[in-house]
């Protein structure tokens, strides 16, 4: 992920891999959920456990030819 000035807006902004993955998987997410890749759950797991919980969506076919991911919806830790 790289962090850039945006010309247009004069703001910062973020470009790069990461986020492609994130605006391909934000419309597959059922509404008030947050899906998450297979990597970023496995990256939460291990940077701040037990903080929250991860369960297993499926393997989802991602919309403008992306391909299929295993997504995981994010949920606080109980």
């Amino acid at each position: 992920m790289t962090e850039v000035s945006d010309p247009f807006t004069a703001k910062k902004n973020f470009f790069g891999t990461h986020i492609n993955i994130a605006a391909r998987i934000e419309p597959v997410a059922m509404p008030g959920t947050v899906y998450v890749s297979e990597p970023f759950a496995a990256l939460l797991a291990l940077r701040v456990p037990g903080k929250y919980r991860t369960d297993y969506v499926g393997l989802t076919e991602l919309p403008k030819k992306f391909g299929s991911m295993r997504l995981f919806v994010l949920r606080p830790a109980v």
